[in-house]
């Protein structure tokens, strides 16, 4: 089996890319599928043209299974899912015909980030530094906010956008604005080391997100909320294999 992976950055981004393609990884190397057999189209931006491009290039290096690791990029492959029945997809979101649909239920995750923040916190005063508004994102805070007022009924959380999947500016800021406001514990939706290193530099505490981020900040990462996609990727993998995939 050939797989393709399309990426909104690169793959060591330090955050959403490189979970995905470390959990890919680890996925192919439990199955015993040698890393050759992987072809990585990197930077790929979120718009048709941009994902059709990335499409037709895996297609012509003959893969059997693409996986779009951006949710950026739903619309754009479940309309590309039909014109080729020997590529089967695998993307955030709804399934649809020729198209693996798969998700992780990260606001309960998100849940224990939210009761861990509100019992640390001397205030009742918590915030969010989120990225783009999009459903899963919104879901983590969701799920944080609930956590929070699991943890502390008079809690509140405070929300800022950055609109951006990958900002270390916009970032910083985003925890600045935040810790200028009297909150000193957040939670986190975002790739860079802006919101942790900016913490550690204020005296405030996050949660890392996306891969470990302790070594980033060791001061201010209470813990990190990783993505393991292994356990879906070897099922998607798997039946692509055995023909089962629908």
């Amino acid at each position: 089996i050939k797989i393709g992976e399309i990426t909104s950055l690169v793959v060591n981004d330090g955050g959403w890319c490189q979970a995905t393609h470390q959990s890919l990884l680890a996925a192919m190397k439990e199955l015993g599928i040698p890393e050759d057999n992987l072809k990585v189209v990197e930077n790929v931006a979120e718009d048709q043209t941009s994902v059709i491009n990335a499409y037709n290039a895996l297609a012509s290096e003959g893969v059997n299974l693409i996986i779009g690791a951006s949710s950026g990029y739903a619309t754009f492959l479940s309309d590309l899912a039909a014109t080729n029945p020997d590529i089967v997809i695998a993307q955030q979101g709804d399934q649809v015909p020729n198209l693996i649909g798969y998700q992780i239920r990260n606001y309960e995750g998100m849940f224990l980030a939210g009761y861990a923040c509100a019992i640390m916190s001397e205030n009742d005063k918590l915030g969010f530094a989120g990225s783009m508004s999009e459903a899963s994102v919104r879901a983590a805070i969701n799920g944080f906010a609930l956590g929070a007022k699991y943890a502390n009924p008079n809690a509140k959380v405070q929300l800022v956008w950055a609109n951006s999947w990958y900002d270390v500016d916009i970032e910083t800021q985003s925890a600045k604005t935040l810790i200028n406001q009297g909150i000193k514990y957040m939670g986190m939706e975002a790739s860079s080391p802006a919101i942790p290193q900016t913490c550690q530099d204020n005296d405030a505490f996050c949660i890392g997100y996306n891969v470990d981020m302790k070594d980033l900040a060791p001061d201010a990462v209470l813990f990190s909320y990783l993505w393991n996609f292994t356990p879906i990727y070897k099922d998607i993998i798997d039946s692509v294999v055995n023909g089962t995939a629908d």
